[in-house]
């Protein structure tokens, strides 16, 4: 890999975001309670993750207060945050771990979590449905004495309802919306991992024709679509980001039929936001090129196809907050960050891929994570002409949070 970014994690609780991609289908999952609370108001802090340099937090918005719950003192009196003896760790999966994609970076992150805490007990849960399966696995891993239980999918609405009932217990949920006493979140700033990723594209596509599959036509779908496009079109304005939708989390037979198809209308390199290996597989099946999203098994999939792509780095969050809840000191609210914060990295590039083009990324990655490039920076316009971020401003963070309704101009496709 030829960067590595320093290492904090900005922990903020006065915003809600949702998935930027996951694993089943939601459909089972119960609506948000009535009384699940907001996200309880934080002053922004840093915490540093294992083995890495430490630089400051970003300052938090001025509305901003301080809440420090107190934890249960049966519980950080017999555990040790150093390494985590004593505690116990639950990571509840949707999928199966075989899958890659997705529930590979996941675990990924678990792995960490294992290596940097080895006193701990870490428990993975495959194959957890959201909803009335989840609320029954969280609550028997509760009522067993689990200190922390981690959801990596659509587990909000259950999680919200089980750690109500559960307050000595820590709850931590993946890219959502709720944040109580005892219930916290952690994402990326994926808006920076495509941005980057959609400029790669551009640099190596001939055609200026890029293909993207994507699962579904939401706002948390739609944001690293747009971001993509964003970048592709920062280094060729005319690019164009050609998009199927499958309408599923994980169906490889559909993904290779939106592959073949975007090969079929002149595209010469292809993405995703999936998990499954059918558009690496058409990719070099084809001889286009293929660029990942977030996970490194993608270049193992294809690898003469393989440009590269961001990676996700979902074990600073799981460190940082369960060294936290160990001594005492957790304060449930947001964990989101990107390259700066070291939950984004970069994969090894493709042999194909020319100097000039990894050092665009690299120039790329280096202004971001400095604040020299704001990617939700204007002047941005939707493809129906309108003016969502206007020239010399930027989407506020609660707003690029939840992004987004709208279709950045250069994506081409029916949304839906």
């Amino acid at each position: 890999m030829r960067r590595r970014t320093r290492t904090w994690l900005a922990v903020t609780s006065t915003m809600c975001l949702v998935m930027a991609a996951c694993g089943d289908d939601e459909a089972d999952a119960p609506a948000a309670p009535a009384t699940t609370a907001a996200a309880p108001e934080t002053e922004t802090t840093a915490a540093a993750a294992p083995e890495t340099t430490t630089t400051a937090a970003p300052e938090a918005p001025a509305e901003v207060t301080t809440t420090v719950p107190e934890a249960p003192t049966e519980v950080t009196d017999t555990l040790s945050a150093s390494d985590g003896t004593g505690m116990r760790i639950a990571v509840l999966y949707d999928g199966t771990l075989d899958q890659g994609g997705w529930q590979g970076s996941m675990d990924a992150g678990t792995q960490l979590l294992v290596d940097s805490m080895p006193g701990a007990e870490v428990l993975r849960v495959e194959e957890i449905a959201p909803g009335q399966t989840a609320q029954r696995a969280m609550t028997d891993l509760a009522e067993d004495g689990y200190h922390l239980i981690i959801g990596t999918s659509t587990y909000d609405a259950d999680m919200a309802i089980v750690s109500a009932d559960y307050p000595e217990t820590a709850f931590l949920h993946a890219c959502d919306a709720t944040v109580t006493d005892n219930m916290g979140q952690y994402c990326l700033a994926v808006e920076e991992a495509r941005y980057v990723d959609g400029a790669l594209a551009a640099a190596l596509s001939e055609t200026g024709k890029i293909g993207y599959v994507a699962a579904f036509g939401i706002s948390f779908v739609l944001k690293p679509l747009n971001l993509f496009a964003a970048g592709a079109r920062s280094v060729n304005p005319d690019a164009e980001v050609h998009v199927v939708f499958t309408n599923d989390w994980f169906d490889p037979n559909l993904e290779l039929q939106a592959a073949n198809a975007l090969i079929d209308l002149g595209v010469d390199v292809l993405t995703y936001d999936l998990s499954s290996s059918a558009v690496p597989e058409v990719a070099a099946q084809r001889g286009a090129g293929f660029i990942g999203y977030g996970y490194d098994d993608a270049r193992l999939q294809a690898p003469d196809s393989w440009l590269g792509g961001s990676l996700y780095n979902w074990g600073a969050a799981f460190v940082t907050t369960a060294q936290e809840v160990a001594a005492g000191t957790w304060e449930p609210g947001y964990i989101y960050g990107g390259y700066a914060d070291g939950l984004l990295g970069y994969a090894e590039f493709g042999a194909s891929v020319p100097a000039e083009a990894q050092d665009l990324v690299d120039s790329l990655i280096a202004d971001i994570a400095a604040g020299d490039l704001d990617v939700f920076a204007g002047p941005i316009v939707d493809r129906d002409g309108n003016l969502v971020v206007p020239e010399g401003e930027a989407l506020e963070f609660f707003d690029r949070a939840i992004c987004c309704e709208w279709v950045i101009e250069g994506v081409q496709g029916e949304i839906g």
